[in-house]
């Protein structure tokens, strides 16, 4: 198998963004800081205040059996773009093994009203609520004393492994009905893949950063 190299891919980055990047990233998944502007056609038309401070790609190795095999369900569903939305605590692992469908495990965070699946949205707005934010470096200057992420993925549009839902919310007039089929509900992993992560500093991310 051909190496896989991170080569012409990296720009200079802070101490701080550094420490994100080797806290996160491994052997198999690489990251590299890429521009907000880059994946800003994904946001729709939230508000300013929901786009992330910074934005790192990941750089999935191409001889990955998973990412081999995402490729694969890819050129014959097709694919879309959806957010998932997490406490900061997760992401290491996230990024590591990818998103695992946890429902009615011990692992289970939340609850499962669409039905057994990994959860996303086609809207920022509703990820960003999943997405509880954390510690970050208490003497950082780029940072912040508390920091949040957000998945950018890829979704297959498998017809059985992958459903789209609407929730009771949407049906019945809300803030979410102007946007048709609001959350994805995944069954298998292999269907999703994060493709950026949204970084999110103490001052941004669209409204109270406390702990819940």
């Amino acid at each position: 198998p051909k190496e896989f190299s991170e080569e012409n891919l990296t720009i200079e980055l802070d101490d701080d963004l550094r420490s994100v990047v080797q806290f996160i990233s491994n052997d198999i998944v690489k990251m590299r800081n890429v521009a907000v502007s880059e994946v800003k056609q994904h946001f729709g038309s939230c508000s300013a205040s929901l786009h992330p401070n910074y934005c790192f790609e990941l750089l999935h190795n191409p001889d990955s059996s998973s990412v081999q095999e995402f490729q694969a369900l890819k050129a014959k569903y097709g694919s879309q773009t959806a957010f998932h939305g997490s406490t900061i605590e997760n992401w290491h692992c996230i990024v590591n093994t990818g998103l695992r469908n946890f429902s009615g495990t011990d692992k289970q965070k939340t609850g499962a009203l669409f039905g057994e699946g990994i959860y996303l949205s086609t809207m920022l707005s509703v990820a960003t609520d999943f997405s509880r934010s954390g510690e970050g470096w208490s003497k950082s200057t780029t940072l912040g004393r508390r920091i949040r992420a957000v998945g950018l993925c890829e979704v297959v549009k498998h017809p059985e492994a992958v459903q789209r839902k609407e929730s009771e919310e949407t049906k019945r007039g809300s803030s979410l009905a102007s946007v048709p089929n609001a959350y994805i509900v995944v069954q298998s992993s292999a269907c999703v893949q994060v493709k950026y992560l949204l970084i999110y500093t103490e001052s941004r991310g669209g409204g109270d950063d406390k702990p819940a």
